[in-house]
């Protein structure tokens, strides 16, 4: 459930305006308001300090190989400026690297000549000029002046033109060449170059050992930033100063106390959306928590005044990977890697990864499972429960289960909005349950069904359009707003294309199927036509199940979010507008 916020003022006197955000900052139970944040000449510093901060960071990150570690505490500074001169001659040298190239390559196809044979040749009255054109103008030039061939490829060619330094010819096709530099000059300088290069790089793998001190560094500056803000933050003038923010409900006990403490003021109230932006703080059993560093990728939170469906979306994004996945060998291997995940983090003592490596392991767990169920194991067909795998009419039975699932999560949408209203508002969800059954009734009956047609499907369907749309057109459509009486129908015809849309986790993981057997195959292929591509035939399969599990891998990012944050979000009236709430405390790792 999403925790009850209070909006909260504190009183302090003006004496104690300092000492008051730093016990503020030891309680860890307020997130200041955003909106009452003053601008200060000292956070554009510090903001660009942390965007420096993390520009070397991800900069040292993408370095390859391992350096020396520094103590935690060296001089961050120092190595941050070292960064900085590093990108900086790099960016220098590679600018030089890429002129020098492009003369090269100009020169290339003439060779090597000494540009000084040009100026001698002016001392005796004649001028050379380097010039390229096809066989027709070079035959028509060497008719007028002096013309020496110096190579060419089909019917283009290089030529020298000779003639006096005074008369020099206007129509000739002259060569864009650089001037006054040798080719032979420019390859040692391109070689300078790029040890240089390789120089530079070896310098920064030795700063990447003083990463923990830059993020040491980054961290004190965060927050430095943070109180600071939270300082400005602090209104009033004279005797008394204030600050505003949201606390939790349930730790307004510790404010209170705190107040009693400390000899301070303070008036809360309910925090309202519609005046403030509140954030969001879930409350949840553990298990469910596992499900956290799915949603911190994406970014996404509920709204303060919205629900709390992470417990649904755990539920059905798992069946979602499992299916979309389908394979019962990649679940081995994803609970391999797993339990590898789980050892190195038991023996390094590191407990932020456990969450994650929690949802890997169930959802590789379901992976695998639905993989047996439908007798698939990379790409080899296994023994499975035969009406998902063996049977003529499995892929059908398999399209059900997507259809089922449809049906299972949109209803469970209208369901949870029952509750958000009166009478009207559960005729409403009722009439659109209705609809959602008649979707897939009608689906069932023009994608499953075949010849065998149960006789009250049809009947069936007329009642479920008939009083679904009866019902959900008394609660959606306002007689005095056109608007809701025109996007009605399209939003009968949005239901039903919801419910297809479930299709894709058939596809998906019939696809992927597909692919594992095409690859399966080539290297049976490669394997029957000498025992000498064995290796080769071993090579192909296995890039080409890690390019499936890739693709797999994609495809629950598209389709298996998406079907949880667009299709049953759209209709259970779920924006994921929400904020997480992030009180204003002391970090690990900081030593303020």
């Amino acid at each position: 459930m999403i925790e009850p916020m209070r909006y909260l003022t504190l009183i302090v006197p003006e004496a104690d305006r300092d000492s008051a955000v730093e016990k503020l900052r030891d309680l860890g139970v307020m997130q200041v308001d955003s909106s009452c944040v003053r601008e200060d000449p000292e956070q554009s510093a510090l903001e660009a300090e942390i965007a420096a901060a993390d520009k070397a960071l991800n900069l040292l990150q993408t370095t390859p190989g391992k350096g020396a570690p520094v103590p935690e505490g060296s001089d961050a500074p120092a190595i941050l400026t070292a960064v900085e001169g590093s990108v900086a001659e790099e960016q220098r040298l590679q600018r030089a690297l890429e002129a020098d190239t492009a003369k090269a390559a100009l020169l290339k196809d003439w060779g090597d000549f000494d540009p000084e044979l040009r100026v001698r040749a002016e001392e005796f009255g004649l001028a050379v000029s380097c010039c390229t054109g096809n066989r027709k103008t070079f035959a028509g030039l060497a008719e007028k002046y002096v013309c020496i061939t110096l190579g060419g490829r089909g019917n283009r060619c290089r030529f020298a033109v000779l003639s006096p330094k005074d008369a020099v010819p206007e129509d000739l096709p002259l060569a864009e060449l650089p001037e006054g530099v040798r080719l032979r000059e420019l390859e040692a300088q391109i070689e300078g170059l790029k040890k240089q290069l390789e120089s530079l790089m070896a310098e920064r793998r030795q700063l990447k050992g003083g990463m923990s001190a830059l993020a040491y560094f980054r961290e004190t500056k965060a927050a430095a930033l943070e109180f600071l803000r939270v300082r400005r933050s602090v209104y009033g003038s004279g005797v008394l100063a204030a600050v505003s923010g949201f606390v939790p409900e349930v730790r307004m006990e510790e404010i209170r106390t705190a107040v009693s403490r400390f000899g301070w003021g303070f008036s809360d109230r309910a925090a309202d959306p519609a005046r403030e932006a509140v954030p969001t703080l879930l409350r949840e059993p553990r298990w469910v928590h596992i499900l956290d560093p799915l949603m911190d990728f994406l970014g996404i939170a509920p709204g303060y005044s919205e629900r709390d469906v992470n417990l649904f979306f755990l539920f059905f994004f798992t069946i979602f990977f499992g299916m979309l996945i389908g394979d019962a060998g990649y679940g081995a291997v994803f609970l391999v890697l797993a339990g590898a995940g789980w050892l190195q983090s038991c023996r390094n003592g590191e407990k932020k990864t456990r969450p994650a490596l929690a949802l890997f392991t169930l959802l590789s767990s379901v992976a695998a499972a639905w993989g047996w169920m439908t007798g698939n194991c990379f790409g080899f067909a296994i023994r499975g429960i035969p009406w998902l795998s063996s049977d003529p009419l499995a892929a059908v039975h398999t399209q059900l289960v997507c259809f089922l699932l449809a049906l299972m999560q949109l209803v469970l949408a209208h369901l949870l909005r029952m509750g958000d209203g009166g009478w009207k508002n559960i005729l409403g969800q009722t009439g659109w349950i209705l609809v959602l059954a008649g979707n897939f009734l009608l689906i069932y009956l023009l994608l499953l069904a075949g010849g065998n047609i149960p006789w009250w499907i049809r009947p069936a369907l007329f009642v479920c359009y008939g009083v679904g749309i009866v019902l959900a057109a008394v609660s959606e459509i306002q007689v005095r707003d056109a608007g809701t009486i025109f996007s009605f129908p399209f939003s009968i015809i949005s239901s039903f294309v919801d419910v297809l849309s479930y299709i894709r986790l058939f596809a998906v993981g019939m696809s992927s199927l597909y692919l594992a057997r095409c690859f399966n195959d080539m290297g049976h292929s490669l394997q029957a036509a000498s025992g000498w591509y064995i290796p080769l035939a071993a090579l192909v399969v296995l890039l080409g199940h890690l390019l499936n599990i890739a693709l797999g891998a994609m495809g629950v990012l598209v389709h298996g979010v998406r079907l949880n944050t667009l299709e049953f979000s759209s209709h259970l009236g779920l924006r994921w507008e929400g904020v997480v709430f992030a009180p204003f405390r002391k970090h690990v790792g900081n030593r303020q």
